[in-house]
């Protein structure tokens, strides 16, 4: 699959900026051209960062992330939820009145090659709903969405609620997108976790914080992220780490039972 920008408007918003606005440019148009995902005033396109990723190999996912927080701080995005499902995270995208304006004023409307045989404008498959099935799996319900009672109201009072992204924790494992793990396994170093595939978590973790503003002390951040983990082991539906040699070496008794436990 070839990947194109155009030159203006990375010269305006930058390279990777670009590549990402064109896929947006080419899906906001055809959903305009089908008259379909029309919400308050303007056209939506949606997908997840899992999803992105696998449309565009060479970034992370931390990357993705980091691109699309780009596009929304630069008012070229604007994100929205208009998912059937109230469990269901995946984030919707619209561009801006103003960036439209740029768009128009610059004489590109349209991003994309009208070529039918360009690669650049073939249709990202819909692989949504299988990409939904796998992140519905460790969607906390609504019932247990407070974290696990690890630490007492009188010390989470001490510290202040934030999303997650603005968390301490956030913020001493993540530096320029990208998850430090070996800082995040230093959270969390019990032997039993060594096989969980903890990045995994926190994504998601930070992923649902962001579009449900969801807020927790720091401490409530790290017993928000057991929690989900916990939850996965009760259902039988653990992330490991792939290739980890720990895979057939950690049981799920054993998680559950460290997770249980309370200091």
């Amino acid at each position: 699959m070839n990947h194109s920008f155009n030159t203006e408007i990375a010269a305006l918003y930058g390279v990777d900026e670009a590549i990402l606005i064109e896929n947006f440019a080419f899906w906001i148009r055809k959903n305009e051209a089908n008259r379909k995902f029309f919400y308050e005033g303007r056209y939506w396109t949606y997908n997840t960062v899992d999803a992105f990723a696998k449309l565009f190999p060479y970034w992370s996912a931390g990357q993705i992330r980091r691109i699309l927080q780009s596009l929304i701080k630069k008012d070229v995005l604007v994100t929205g939820n208009f998912n059937q499902s109230a469990y269901d995270r995946t984030m919707w995208y619209a561009f801006t009145d103003s960036f439209i304006s740029i768009l128009n004023n610059l004489n590109l409307h349209l991003l994309i090659s009208q070529n039918g045989n360009d690669e650049t404008s073939r249709p990202i498959p819909d692989n949504n709903t299988d990409i939904n099935k796998d992140i519905s799996s460790i969607v906390v319900s609504e019932e247990s969405e407070t974290p696990a009672t690890l630490f007492s109201d009188e010390d989470k009072k001490k510290e202040t609620m934030t999303l997650f992204a603005n968390s301490k924790l956030y913020a001493e494992c993540v530096k320029d997108g990208e998850l430090d793990i070996e800082q995040l396994r230093k959270v969390y170093p019990q032997k039993e976790l060594e096989g969980v595939d903890i990045g995994a978590y926190f994504w998601s973790v930070s992923d649902w914080s962001d579009t449900k503003n969801k807020k927790r002390t720091n401490r409530g951040w790290i017993a928000t992220i057991r929690d989900w983990i916990r939850k996965d082991v009760q259902a039988g539906k653990v992330k490991r780490i792939n290739n980890s040699a720990y895979l057939d070496q950690i049981r799920d008794t054993a998680i559950e039972a460290f997770l249980n436990k309370r200091p």
